[in-house]
């Protein structure tokens, strides 16, 4: 299954210690570089940096190779999309109202950090 993440769900899992869910539901999620720069800033909460700064073997930094200029979004969520639409993911993990209907729009299957965990709690 091929999962790409926004940065608001991972932020959210780490912060109330549930992020290993992603590896246990998906097994490998991808990010691009605008969410790792995100979740890198000085203002990101301390939890998330410590997190970040040491990223786990299943979360992989990828680059779209094109960036879709049509998506009024932020550059999260823009990369996001892109790449999520590039490698024709199974999943896009994304809790923006605008970002997941910009997802839905161009064809891809959208959850939030409360499908995650719903999900989670589903698989037991």
């Amino acid at each position: 299954m091929i999962v790409v993440s926004d940065a608001t769900p991972i932020n959210i899992l780490v912060r109330i210690n549930y992020i290993n869910l992603l590896s246990q539901l998906y097994g490998e999620v991808f990010i691009p570089p605008a969410v790792l720069n995100e979740m890198s800033r000085p203002t990101t909460p301390p939890t998330l940096s410590a997190w970040i700064a040491a990223p786990p073997p299943w979360l992989r930094v990828v680059a779209a190779t094109a960036i879709d200029p049509s998506l009024s979004a932020g550059p999260g969520e823009r990369e996001a999309i892109s790449l999520a639409v590039e490698l024709r993911a199974d999943l896009l993990l994304a809790d923006d109202k605008l970002a997941r209907r910009l997802a839905r729009d161009r064809g891809l299957k959208v959850a939030g950090t409360l499908g995650v965990l719903e999900t989670a709690a589903v698989h037991g």
